[in-house]
């Protein structure tokens, strides 16, 4: 009888032990997926961020250049060249044309109401 509660103790023993590492198993491997979503969420954003910093580094490039200097001296500055002449259109002032004012046929008792509330 001895005998065979410490074989059915060993049972119990030996399956509680091997429930416990499929539970750790599923556990690690549930966090190891977890990271691999972390590491690429992390790899793309990096992607991303590098692809933003060659585009600065191109408008850098192009705002260092002779010809992006001229431009913004003669659109934002008014100059010219030597020897050029600049000339300064005033900008046109458009006059407010009066707008409509829309016929309320309501009756005054209702325009009373909208004034109030």
């Amino acid at each position: 009888m001895k005998k065979i509660i410490n074989l059915r103790l060993k049972e119990f023993l030996l399956l509680f032990l091997m429930l416990v590492l499929f539970v750790n198993l599923i556990n690690s491997w549930m966090k190891l997926k977890e990271r691999i979503n972390l590491i690429k969420e992390t790899e793309n954003k990096v992607i991303e961020e590098e692809k933003f910093q060659e585009n600065l580094e191109r408008e850098l490039a192009q705002a260092e250049s002779d010809v992006y200097i001229e431009k913004q001296a003669r659109e934002k500055l008014n100059m010219g060249k030597d020897g050029e002449i600049v000339v300064l259109l005033p900008t046109p002032v458009l006059s407010p044309s009066p707008t409509a004012v829309p016929d309320d046929r309501s009756a005054n008792w209702q325009k009373w109401m909208r004034l109030f509330w």
